[in-house]
């Protein structure tokens, strides 16, 4: 079987961002390698309140959200990193981990000096996420139920 040059590239990319990881984020600390800018996007007709905050961390605030308004904040990640976000819309309420493995497994584009994106968007039917910011459902996963 051939591999293509860009898979075997991915793959020694993908190594390498595992190795620094290992070695610069050591004890949860965030590292000056990798940092992602997350974005979440209100896609509810109503007002929706967010509380964001790194678990035993930074807390990196809280809003309210009308329609097609967006919060986002940019942090650098290290072994272990959750972050939590609190919803409330309405009577309803949830939390959910924007950031921690799955999220990075998700959105981590392999450019390991790069700043990674990913991207939520709040419906009535859940929370989406994408590591693209495009519209059109091929790019988005269902992560959570309200």
């Amino acid at each position: 079987m051939k591999t293509s040059y860009k898979s075997n590239m991915n793959l020694i990319i993908g190594a390498l961002f595992i190795l620094t990881t290992l070695s610069f984020g050591a004890a949860e600390r965030p590292n000056d390698f990798t940092h992602f800018r997350m974005f979440i996007h209100n896609a509810i007709e109503e007002n929706i309140s967010l509380h964001v905050y790194k678990r035993g961390g930074d807390d990196y605030g809280r809003a309210t959200l009308g329609f097609n308004e967006e919060f986002n904040w940019k942090y650098g990640v290290g072994i272990g990193t959750q972050v939590v976000g609190e919803f409330w819309w309405g009577e309803k309420y949830t939390h959910i981990s924007v950031y921690n493995g799955d999220v990075f497994a998700l959105c981590f584009n392999a450019k390991i000096l790069s700043t990674q994106h990913c991207y939520w968007k709040v419906q009535s039917d859940g929370f989406w996420i994408s590591q693209y910011n495009r519209t059109g459902p091929k790019y988005w996963n269902h992560w959570h139920d309200w």
